[in-house]
């Protein structure tokens, strides 16, 4: 079981990734939209973190990158990203908690740096040795 988790988690993360990029795709299509005609033609958009798709897009494609280059990711700290993703898209469901909800949105960019950064790293060691 620990090996298969290894091997998912290590190796087919940008698999992981696209699962909550989709439910969040499904769920941000239901926003609120008003707009505001008393001083100005303002709309406003709430209900949703809006920009969670792009990051979460933006993981999707540097996992995908290191699955081309085949570098390695550090299976532990993928499991940590895995069950922030899971964290984030559970909580997400107003504009109540949007500034914790940023918060976890820079927790889980700078751990994907990190793991990045790590898979790189190693990728480059082991084609110099």
């Amino acid at each position: 079981m620990i090996n298969i988790l290894k091997h998912i988690f290590g190796t087919k993360m940008y698999l992981i990734t696209i699962l909550p990029f989709l439910y969040l795709s499904l769920i941000n299509n239901i926003l609120n939209y008003g707009f505001n005609k008393t001083i100005g033609w303002a709309y406003d958009i709430s209900g949703k973190c809006m920009f969670s798709q792009y990051f979460i897009f933006s993981f999707f494609i540097g996992f995908s990158f290191l699955t081309i280059i085949k570098a390695k990711t550090n299976w532990i700290l993928s499991i940590l990203l895995f069950l922030t993703y899971v964290f984030f898209c559970l909580i997400q469901d107003n504009n109540i908690n949007i500034i914790f909800l940023d918060k976890i949105l820079i927790f889980m960019t700078f751990l994907f740096i990190i793991i990045f950064i790590q898979s790189i790293i190693q990728k480059t060691i082991q084609i110099k040795s």
